[in-house]
């Protein structure tokens, strides 16, 4: 291999690495600080819960309100929960991790709502 073939290559892999370098660090820095998700990933199970008994184009509608007024509710639009959702799917170990969080955070709320039911 020629001197000039073999700094074409090098010169082309490095674009590749700091170019793929780039895109992760692009997608971790759109994703809302882990707080902000463990919480937006709680409501969006809430509301999972919620329109579970639900059939065809109710659960759809009673969903999209629920969607909407999370969306409202945390400044975002629809878009960028769906964007979020897409991203973490991207990350599984991260989104497990997330997920988990979640539902320690559920639980919490659940015990907490059944203690103050006791009073």
């Amino acid at each position: 291999m020629t001197n000039t073939t073999l700094s074409i290559v090098l010169t082309i892999s490095f674009i590749f690495l700091f170019c793929s370098c780039q895109n992760e660090n692009q997608r971790n820095n759109s994703l809302p600080n882990k707080n902000t998700l463990i919480h937006l990933i709680s409501e969006i199970q809430i509301a999972q819960a919620a329109v579970q008994p639900l059939k065809g184009v109710t659960k759809d509608s009673v969903y999209s309100i629920y969607i909407n007024q999370i969306a409202q509710k945390n400044g975002i639009d629809v878009d960028k929960i769906s964007s979020i959702l897409v991203e973490l799917e991207d990350q599984p170990d991260y989104m497990k991790e997330i997920y988990s969080q979640a539902a320690k955070y559920l639980d919490t709320l659940d015990t907490s709502y059944k203690i103050n039911l006791k009073k």
